[in-house]
């Protein structure tokens, strides 16, 4: 499940920075044909970026919210089970 979540959250960024990528040309292009400044296009460029940023942490967030490390999930070990197995064989003894 956590090779999963980590693919998606590649995935997730590779499209940010594709997105970004078109947003530059696309600003580039505006610019060139007389639709906008220099300068507003660097405008929009910040503003996508800046959208890019929080759909990225979002995206960040809900992945984590999902996800654990076997230590958050307090899993028993190996030690842990053989301790209970030793205690429960203990336990036996005692009632026979």
């Amino acid at each position: 499940m956590l090779q999963i979540a980590g693919k998606t959250f590649l995935t997730g960024l590779g499209a940010l920075s594709l997105a970004r990528e078109m947003a530059k040309k696309v600003a580039d292009e505006l610019a060139k044909k007389g639709g906008a400044t220099r300068d507003e296009t660097m405008e929009l460029i910040r503003k996508l970026e800046d959208k890019g940023k929080v759909e990225k942490e979002s995206l960040r967030a809900a992945i984590g919210l999902k996800c654990c490390t076997a230590g958050q999930l307090r899993l028993a070990t190996r030690q842990d089970i053989e301790r209970l197995e030793q205690k429960l064989d203990e336990l036996r003894e005692k009632l026979s």
